[in-house]
């Protein structure tokens, strides 16, 4: 057992959902830790949700001994949280950049953007198309993986989407006690190693680069351990 860790929480990425985490989830599991992966979107009206609603359902969730982990969007999410709330580590993989690090907006051209203008006027609900997936979430898989993906993911909030993708999101570095780590991989397309770097520098956080693209849960293992080595040594 790992004394003194209340629980890992898991936070997943835009339109994603918490089950991707399973072999996290069990991985850590089998270390000893209890885990929990959140569902963010469950129960919410996605007309009206914003990104602030997903920081305050991770808010309302840890405690003090907690660890946060997450991905892309949720890699944004945890830095909110760290810097509203005391939690024990943090570990931000591939995430969404705060304001005043490149945006979404200047990694992605505004061609695979624009279709999405009526839903976000409109607040519907949507999810990215397959050739977004397959050209920028989770390039390098082969084609049944993404469609599988893809399938799998989740309507998103319009608003969520529109937050992120105009860089709207600030975090206070100074607010912030805990140890952070920063995970990215080589291939990313989403948050590019260049633009994770530039977040973790607003911490004097560390940064481990690792193969693969912004769809990590191929090269899950690689990852947990990376995890594993940095809480041990907190």
């Amino acid at each position: 057992m790992h004394l003194g860790i209340s629980m890992l929480l898991f936070i997943h990425g835009l339109s994603a959902h918490a089950d991707e985490w399973k072999d996290f989830v069990e991985f850590f599991s089998e270390k000893g830790f209890s885990c929990r992966a959140v569902e963010l979107r469950e129960g919410k009206n996605l007309r009206k949700t914003s990104f602030r609603d997903y920081v305050k359902t991770v808010v309302d969730m840890v405690g003090l001994d907690d660890i946060i982990v997450g991905h892309s969007m949720g890699g944004l999410i945890v830095q909110k949280v760290a810097e509203e709330t005391k939690v024990k580590a943090a570990i931000s993989i591939s995430p969404a950049p705060p304001k005043g690090v490149k945006s979404l907006t200047r990694t992605v051209p505004w061609y695979y953007m624009i279709r999405y203008i009526p839903n976000i006027i409109f607040n519907r609900p949507f999810k990215l198309s397959y050739s977004f997936y397959k050209n920028f979430l989770a390039n390098g898989l082969n084609e049944e993986k993404i469609r599988r993906i893809h399938e799998h993911d989740g309507v998103e909030s319009a608003k969520v989407a529109l937050e992120l993708s105009l860089n709207r999101i600030s975090v206070n570095p100074s607010k912030i006690s805990c140890p952070i780590l920063f995970i990215t991989a080589r291939e990313d397309r989403v948050s590019p190693p260049d633009v994770v770097k530039r977040v973790a520098d607003m911490y004097n956080a560390d940064l481990k680069i690792i193969d693969g693209s912004h769809y990590i849960f191929d090269n899950w293992h690689v990852i947990a351990e990376e995890i594993l080595r940095f809480i041990e040594s907190i």
